[in-house]
Formats: structure tokens, C-alpha cells, sequence
């Protein structure tokens, strides 16, 4: 058995690697969209560690992939545009992410809560303002910040902490004949 202070340590230290493993990752990806035209957006979950139901202090900062540089960190928000009581701080967007019908094992459909609930809400509107913005033609360098650019400034903001829900709740395009 290991004394809670040199575990404590050791899980800080692996903690780390895996942020700088996940830094370099997201690096390449964003330097092949910058250089090349290619590349992609990276999108992943805050994580659910938090606990505001036993008491609201009781939140966790972003967790890994969510927190390494280049991606965009995604919150969840429950039906009243409320962060959900799981959903850790530090996100850049959020999106619905409780009570959301997804697929279970056994070929069935489910409701399921979390902050991994709510990136595929915000990859696809990303996808979408790609569409709009170069409307079937060849994305240049530095495309994804045209998109995140985009995501960003039409964000809706929600009452309450940035670090709680980021920019806001992300927003889709709205016409795509401009």
C-alpha cells in the first residue's frame, strides 16, 4: 500500500503526461489544418466529475482530452439552460447534455446524462458552419479558425459563470444562402 501523499504525487505526475501527450496530439492535428488545409476540429468533453447537488462549491476543472490546448471544451447544460450538476468547469461551449436519447447496448435507445452527451451537438454544429462558410469548396489554411471563429461569436450566453458554461450555449447557422 502507498501513503496518499506519494499517490497523490504519482497521479499528479501521470496526470501531466498524459496533458503534454494530448497537447502534442492536438498540436499536429491544428498545424495540418494551418499548413495544409486539411486537419480537423477537436472536440471533447469537460468530464463529470463535479457534485453541485451535495454541494454547488463541489466542482472539478476540465479533464483531459477536454483540457489539452487546440480543442474546444464542451459543457453540458440540462432543459432549463442550466449546468447540469456533473459537468466540470473550464469549458469553452456548452450544449444540451442530460436526459439526451442516445443508443445502449443491445441495439436500443436510452437516455443518458453527461458531458460526452453534449459534444456531438457541438461537432455538428462545427460541421455545419464549415459547410456555410466555404460552401463545398476547398477549406484553406487556417480554416478552423475561420470556423471556431464563427462558433465563438454566436455562442448564446447564459446567465450565470463563464467558467460554468463557457462563451454559452453553441449556436447552429442560421441561413446558408449568405
Amino acid at each position: 500500500k502507498v501513503p496518499a501523499d506519494i499517490a497523490a504525487s504519482r497521479a499528479i505526475k501521470d496526470y501531466q503526461t498524459n496533458i503534454e501527450l494530448f497537447n502534442a496530439k492536438a498540436k499536429i492535428v491544428w498545424a495540418t489544418a494551418k499548413t495544409l488545409g486539411t486537419g480537423a476540429i477537436l472536440v471533447a468533453a469537460s468530464g463529470n466529475e463535479s457534485r453541485r447537488t451535495e454541494n454547488p462549491n463541489y466542482t472539478v476543472d476540465a479533464t483531459i482530452p477536454g483540457a489539452a490546448n487546440n480543442v474546444i471544451c464542451v459543457g453540458a447544460i440540462d432543459k432549463n439552460m442550466k449546468v447540469a450538476s456533473f459537468s466540470n468547469t473550464g469549458c469553452l461551449l456548452s450544449a444540451p447534455g442530460v436526459s439526451v436519447l442516445s443508443s445502449i447496448p443491445g441495439g436500443e435507445l436510452g437516455v443518458k446524462d453527461g458531458t460526452s452527451m453534449a459534444v456531438p451537438h457541438v461537432a455538428g454544429i462545427c460541421a455545419l458552419w464549415t459547410q456555410k462558410i466555404f460552401q463545398n469548396k476547398p477549406r484553406p489554411s487556417l480554416w478552423t479558425v475561420d470556423v471556431e471563429t464563427q462558433v465563438r461569436a454566436n455562442a448564446t450566453k447564459l446567465d450565470g459563470s463563464r467558467l460554468d458554461y463557457g462563451l454559452g450555449l453553441i449556436k447552429a447557422p442560421q441561413n446558408f444562402n449568405e
